[in-house]
């Protein structure tokens, strides 16, 4: 019988040890750690903690709230879930905050007393972090659509491999596109004059830099194009880069340039034909002011 026992325990003890997982045994009302697997070692910095209670090996835990978790769940033997509770440790010397999911779990003996606490636990802060990110990009996301939404002119704004991130319904209508559209075009698409390696060094400016007002051509999903005068900027969203144009439409602009350039033609070429005709009667008039002398 001691031998089967000793073998199952030994069976528990490196299962204990290889499960890809957070654990550790803690035993008494002081809770000392008894077991602690390389991934709670890892956790907490792999710092020496077996024969410690949990005050003395993680007394960065102050105030966080975990030694009366601890205390509660070996008083009432009623287990305890946590759900990406933020924790600060010392790990390589620094105070990290971090976030787990984890459970307290009391063990008790054969007259059913706890006598302990199985800890499990599994570390979410990349998890956490990111949907965090995510949320400030969607609310940073929300803010420029509200603003574009509300704009009289194309709100483009571009990712650095050339997509959308979001177009407004006035650059969607003047290209002709649709929101399902949106997801697959490129600046390509609606640039006929794109050169990528430009793209590039403009995109990279605007992250560091102000980009001068330029006039381009934007090209329509009919192939059809038009001017237009963009503003550009770089903008910061989700910790990635992104570059915001302001392309307004100058069609009637040009048109009426044009128009008035048309005019001066016409005018300097009216102008012409009248000092020649008047050349034509000075002259006339001088060769009848010469007869008259004769």
């Amino acid at each position: 019988m001691d031998l089967n026992e000793n073998k199952d325990q030994q069976i528990l003890h490196d299962f204990f040890m290889q499960v890809p997982a957070v654990m550790a045994i803690l035993k008494g009302p002081d809770h000392i750690f008894e077991l602690a697997n390389p991934g709670y070692l890892e956790m907490v910095g792999n710092r020496p903690v077996v024969g410690l209670t949990v005050r003395e090996a993680l007394p960065e835990l102050q105030g966080q709230g975990f030694y009366e978790l601890l205390d509660n769940v070996y008083k009432t033997g009623e287990a305890f879930t946590g759900k990406e509770v933020p924790a600060k440790l010392m790990r390589n010397e620094n105070l990290e905050e971090i976030y787990v999911n984890f459970n307290y779990q009391a063990l008790r003996d054969n007259q059913n007393k706890v006598v302990g606490i199985l800890v499990f636990a599994y570390e979410v802060t990349e998890l956490v972090e990111s949907r965090k990110k995510a949320e400030i990009y969607s609310e940073d996301l929300k803010r420029f659509k509200h603003m574009a939404d509300n704009a009289t002119e194309a709100f483009i704004l571009m990712r650095e491999d050339g997509t959308f991130a979001y177009l407004n319904d006035v650059a969607l209508e003047r290209w002709g596109y649709t929101r399902e559209d949106a997801e697959q075009i490129r600046v390509p698409d609606v640039d006929p004059i794109y050169n990528e390696e430009l793209f590039n060094q403009v995109f990279a400016q605007a992250q560091t830099g102000k980009i001068p007002q330029i006039e381009t051509i934007h090209k329509k999903k009919d192939g059809a194009t038009y001017p237009v005068e963009v503003n550009m900027g770089g903008i910061t969203l989700n910790e990635q880069p992104h570059m915001f144009a302001i392309a307004r439409d100058i069609t009637a602009r040009k048109r009426a340039e044009e128009k008035l350039l048309q005019s001066y033609e016409d005018l300097e070429v009216k102008v012409k034909f009248r000092n020649i005709e008047l050349e034509r009667q000075v002259k006339e008039l001088q060769q009848k002011i010469d007869q008259l002398q004769k």
